[in-house]
């Protein structure tokens, strides 16, 4: 399997049709830390002899994923962040959403999707998006946390996204914008 299109999966970003002006895709401008983190599931079938099975059970064990990856970059009011699954751009059907927690500070909206895939529509990959909408001060109507897990049967790959400072400092606008 080529794992650099995985990345590729979780690119894109909008409004969901029907939500509050709150719950937009805008997010706060200033310092991102985007961690992408990708594991795999080798399942070992009971069908092949013990040989095997012994020797895949040998590889599994030595199989480790590959080390979590954190870049900053910097976003200002015009640039937005579009390295993101959206729901929004999902055929009708694919994705529901739900509040998953409201204050009168923030709100927490969970999107879950059956994205199918390009190559086979009769196989699914299960996303759940989560966004942290600020509703008070300085940043509010804008995302300051998001996460973006795909899970598949064989591998997971989860992207998260935190607001860290107003202020970008020397760190310029990354491959997300």
């Amino acid at each position: 399997m080529n794992h650099r299109a995985l990345p590729a999966l979780l690119i894109l970003a909008v409004l969901p049709p029907g939500a509050r002006a709150a719950d937009s895709w805008k997010f706060r401008p200033g310092l991102w830390e985007s961690t992408t983190g990708q594991d795999y599931v080798l399942s070992i079938p009971s069908t092949l002899p013990p040989e095997q099975q012994a020797k895949m059970r040998a590889f599994r064990e030595n199989l480790k994923p590959p080390q979590p990856v954190t870049v900053q970059y910097c976003m200002d009011e015009k640039d937005q962040l579009k390295s993101m699954f959206d729901p929004a751009k999902q055929p009708p059907g694919v994705c529901s959403e739900r509040v998953i927690s409201e204050s009168s500070e923030a709100r927490e909206i969970e999107d879950d999707c059956e994205l199918p895939l390009p190559v086979d529509q009769h196989v699914t990959i299960p996303i759940r998006s989560v966004r942290h909408i600020l509703l008070t001060g300085e940043g509010a109507g804008t995302i300051d946390q998001a996460e973006i897990a795909m899970h598949r049967p064989r591998e997971s790959m989860t992207q998260n996204f935190r607001w860290v400072a107003a202020e970008c400092g020397a760190v310029k606008a990354g491959p997300q914008n």
